[in-house]
């Protein structure tokens, strides 16, 4: 008696109808063709075609490169990426030369192995309009749109473009908190060193108190303290006579870089991939993997037992695919006993039994998956397999129903299918992204971080939170204290100093005492003074809006954080250096977009980077009409 295909589980509402498919043939009378071609199989072929190309036999060329499509075909590797790269160097070199049609040969040879691969259809775009000209531009306008399609849906390439951008915010951030910062002390820095003074006897002069006061500042750069300690002396210096915008860009600025080796560290361990990892893509999508599962086989030797789950099962479908049945058969047992009720790795030993001829093991274990993962299509479809080769169509007919509600553009394609090649006849299911990255993504994510705090914390990077805390408090009771400590404040016309303890019978608030006599007390001065008075003040108006200008044509924002709109000011900052790093590619440090994505990637992010600093710019010239 052979049990009944396992019941469709309803998961909430009904599944969609799905018309059924036709009877199922029954099965071919020969066997199944075993994996046949190894990578040195893919050596011969690719130099075969080369020396082809050499003695300009273009029939030859043509054979070892259907080869060579073959070979990926029948070992089931998604993307050959090694032999693209070499081919996509191929194209570059026949473009220079001028060998149009060949170069064309070679991008379609690279996009046909690696259709995942951005650069192949980089290559494509460029040899078609090489080779075609203008008829060639429709071809190569799609072939432009499957580049940037591989470049966001690739894992590899979708991750380092995000970790990219994601670095590139940080860095526009550290660097506008440390603008910010610099500026706001700048602006604070004359009233500072005018209290400073009053620390000292009235003998000393204040040139010598403001140069004590330069040195004390510039002590974090001069022992190495690093930026944090650094930046941080300058909100401690300026807080006192900052308002309350100024005061929280800077509590703004402060937490970009007490947060920033934390978000660096989730960066990497989101968008870095660990050796482990990188040998995990290779052995599951490249056939030129022999070093990347040479690594994996030592770390399932080094696992005594306990190797991870993910390197057992990806080494046991590199064996699968390659035809070392036996030795996939132990890897799957492995990986299961490692992880019991895996319905993947359920599901690929099925296949295995399948094809070593053991099928009432293989329905098993397809039904074992589904019992696991009802979700799971690939399954429903191989226990239908199996079915069919025994005869049973009904109950394969039903399973391969199943299968189609559940994913019909994967199952599709194989249902129709008479390939009896034993890669093609049955559907593994891989590895997915989400385990390949998750390897060993905890390290790399610590190193980062690590490296980050070393960097921006300096000798204090083990207690940067603790540091981060003591900051906070200080700050909180300067602004508690301000008003015993009787800060002086800038004079509105002038911009002197303004203090209590040079001047107590000031009588208007907002201006110096020299201030006061000219615009108040009229009568406290003589003319000749009050003019002298008056150009000073123009002249410091002028200087201020000129200074002002010359910041917002500098950085864009800075202009506005010294012209009392902090918070605006750091913004714009931040967007234009983050525009400015990813339209020069600055900030492509995981790794390089594309050809034509980098320069399309430069158009957007410099297009973007126009108008927010061109209108920053002609805010502050408005405003200082």
């Amino acid at each position: 008696a052979v049990a009944p295909v396992p019941p469709m589980p309803a998961a909430g509402a009904a599944a969609p109808s799905v018309p059924a498919p036709a009877a199922p043939k029954p099965p071919p009378t020969g066997p199944l063709l075993p994996p046949k071609g190894s990578f040195d199989d893919l050596l011969a072929a690719f130099r075969a075609r080369r020396q082809a190309l050499v003695d300009q036999n273009s029939a030859q060329a043509k054979a070892q490169a259907k080869a060579l499509v073959e070979l990926r075909a029948t070992l089931a590797f998604p993307d050959l990426f090694t032999t693209a790269a070499a081919l996509c160097r191929e194209a570059g070199r026949e473009l220079k030369s001028g060998l149009w049609p060949q170069a064309l040969a070679s991008a379609d040879l690279a996009v046909a192995l690696a259709p995942d691969m951005p650069d192949a259809w980089w290559f494509e775009a460029r040899a078609l309009l090489s080779a075609q000209g203008a008829s060639g531009a429709g071809p190569a306008a799609m072939a432009l749109v499957s580049a940037v399609r591989a470049e966001v849906t690739e894992p590899r390439s979708r991750q380092a473009l995000l970790g990219n951008l994601a670095t590139g915010a940080i860095a526009a951030g550290l660097v506008a908190a440390a603008v910010a910062l610099a500026v706001l002390l700048a602006i604070s820095l004359r009233y500072a060193f005018h209290d400073f003074h009053h620390l000292f006897p009235k003998a000393v002069s204040p040139v010598q108190t403001a140069t004590l006061g330069a040195i004390l500042l510039a002590l974090p750069w001069l022992l190495h303290l690093g930026p944090f300690v650094s930046l941080a002396s300058f909100a401690v210096v300026a807080w006192l006579y900052l308002r309350s915008a100024e005061r929280a860009t800077v509590a703004l600025a402060l937490a970009a870089l007490v947060a920033a080796p934390w978000l660096l560290g989730e960066v990497g361990r989101r968008s870095v991939l660990s050796p482990t990892a990188a040998a995990l893509y290779d052995v599951e999508h490249d056939l030129d993997s022999g070093r990347a599962a040479a690594l994996l086989q030592a770390i399932a030797a080094d696992g005594a037992g306990r190797a991870p789950y993910a390197v057992l099962f990806a080494l046991g479908r590199r064996a699968k695919r390659l035809g070392d049945l036996d030795g996939a058969t132990g890897l799957f047992r492995q990986a299961l006993a490692a992880e019991p009720g895996r319905a993947d790795a359920e599901n690929d030993l099925g296949n295995v039994l399948f094809l070593k001829g053991d099928l009432a093991g293989a329905r098993e274990l397809y039904e074992a998956a589904i019992s696991h993962d009802p979700g799971l299509a690939a399954a429903y479809f191989n226990l239908g397999q199996a079915f069919n080769r025994l005869l049973l169509l009904d109950q394969s007919q039903e399973a391969q129903r199943h299968a189609l509600e559940l994913d019909r553009a994967l199952i599709e394609p194989h249902v129709a299918a008479d390939d009896l090649r034993a890669n093609r006849y049955l559907i593994d299911v891989p590895l997915s992204w989400r385990q390949i990255a998750a390897a060993g993504a905890g390290d790399v994510g610590g190193g980062i971080r690590r490296q980050a705090e070393a960097h921006i914390a300096g000798p204090l990077a083990g207690a940067m939170p603790a540091a981060a805390v003591a900051l906070a408090v200080l700050l909180g009771a300067l602004t508690l204290l301000g008003k015993r400590l009787r800060p002086c404040s800038d004079c509105v016309k002038c911009g002197r100093p303004v203090c209590e303890r040079c001047d107590a019978d000031l009588a208007a608030d907002g201006l110096c005492g020299q201030c006061v006599n000219v615009y108040i007390r009229r009568s406290a001065s003589d003319p000749p003074a009050r003019i002298r008075k008056e150009a000073r003040v123009r002249a410091y108006q002028s200087l201020r809006a000129t200074a002002v200008r010359l910041l917002a044509v500098l950085s864009g924002g800075a202009g506005h954080l010294a012209s009392g709109r902090p918070l605006v000011g750091l913004a714009i900052v931040w967007a234009a250096l983050f525009c400015a790093l990813e339209a020069t590619g600055l900030a492509a440090v995981l790794r390089t977009p594309g050809h034509g994505l980098a320069a399309l990637h430069a158009v957007v992010f410099g297009l973007i980077f126009l108008p927010v600093y061109g209108l920053a710019v002609r805010d502050v010239f408005a405003a200082d009409r």
